[in-house]
């Protein structure tokens, strides 16, 4: 079949091949990606929330649960890796038995079960979509088979870690894909994190003060080196205060400026064995809670975030408070931390070279 030489379309919303006729690299760059964008209009939207465990994202799905034409997914672990999005071998799934061990590996992931999610009609479906398959192919499928209704805007998928890895999520979903990143003061987020429990490890989440801090500061510096137009940064802090004018802001940049108010479900929704870990999620927002690490956090711990984390806070607006001397223990347990700092440090180091 004859196909006009400047163009191919292998399938339509993802794979393009381009004969560049005169045109750069840089425009050939933008030519597929505007027509992936368009392409993608057709379909629903997937945006991303980002966040720090403990962070307030569960607050801000539910406030987004609410608006007509917006659907918000529970958590899952979806075969990922530090550095990556999705594993190199299941980078394009070209083949049953590739999709059928993708899904094994998926299915092993407890949150993902709690989606209820039939393995085999899954399976049927994907397969019908047709090979070559990319993460986005599979994610939207897994959104649709969970909520299974009607006509869907956008689709919100809580994914904590992506933000670490924005290029490789932008790579396979286009420049043009939305990420919303919730921040929160440290200090609370840290105080949180030391009375939840972690459902894979059943360790408290706060277990390691300096993997952390450096976690903390490392995504923290990514949205503020970032430049696009297609990640927002919100705080917990504000979403509380100035619900409205926060929600007006979210809403104008998902495009949907207009969206009404509907019944949400998505606090009904969260699994049994998660709840644990989302108790206020039905209570209104309280300001009050915002100091409560002040009688929860020890002085070596507020201390040790408040240095390593000083330029983060400052940018933030959070503001130091006054650490009186450390005690011979204080000091000991201060310095142990630093140590773990730099331990910490080195081996991510090690993971990304």
């Amino acid at each position: 079949m004859y196909a006009p030489p400047y163009l191919v379309l292998l399938r339509l919303n993802q794979r393009v091949s381009v004969e560049t006729d005169g045109l750069g690299l840089s425009g050939v760059r933008e030519l597929v990606e505007s027509m992936q964008c368009d392409k993608r209009g057709t379909e629903p939207e997937i945006v991303f929330v980002n966040y720090l465990s403990r962070s307030g994202s569960t607050l801000l799905c539910k406030l987004l649960d609410r608006y007509k034409g917006i659907s918000v997914g529970i958590e899952a672990g979806f075969p990922g890796a530090i550095t990556k999005l999705i594993p190199d071998e299941y980078r394009e799934i070209n083949e049953d038995g590739l999709l059928a061990r993708y899904l094994d590996e998926l299915y092993q992931d407890v949150r993902f079960r709690d989606w209820k999610v039939d393995q085999q009609r899954l399976f049927s479906r994907l397969r019908r979509t047709g090979y070559p398959l990319t993460f986005r192919d599979i994610l939207l499928a897994c959104l649709e088979e969970y909520f299974g209704h009607g006509r869907v805007e956008i689709y919100i998928h809580k994914a904590g870690f992506y933000i670490d890895i924005l290029d490789d999520v932008r790579s396979i979903f286009g420049d043009c894909v939305k990420n919303i990143f919730i921040i929160r003061d440290p200090r609370a987020i840290y105080s949180s994190q030391n009375n939840a429990t972690c459902i894979y490890s059943g360790r408290l989440m706060g277990s390691c003060l300096a993997n952390f801090v450096y976690q903390y500061k490392k995504r923290v510096q990514i949205v503020k080196a970032d430049k696009s137009n297609t990640l927002l940064c919100i705080k917990y802090e504000d979403l509380v205060k100035d619900t409205d004018q926060v929600m007006e802001k979210v809403l104008s940049f998902l495009g949907i400026p207009h969206a009404e108010l509907e019944d949400g479900d998505y606090a009904d929704r969260i699994p049994d064995g998660q709840k644990q870990l989302h108790v206020n999620v039905g209570d209104a927002p309280n300001i009050n809670s915002f100091d409560k690490w002040k009688a929860k956090l020890r002085a070596h711990e507020v201390l040790f975030i408040q240095r390593k984390l000083s330029s983060e806070m400052r940018s933030l607006g959070y503001k130091p408070v006054c650490v009186d001397g450390l005690s011979a223990t204080g000091f000991f347990l201060y310095m142990i931390l630093e140590l773990k700092y730099i331990y910490t440090r080195i081996l991510r180091f090690a993971r990304f070279v």
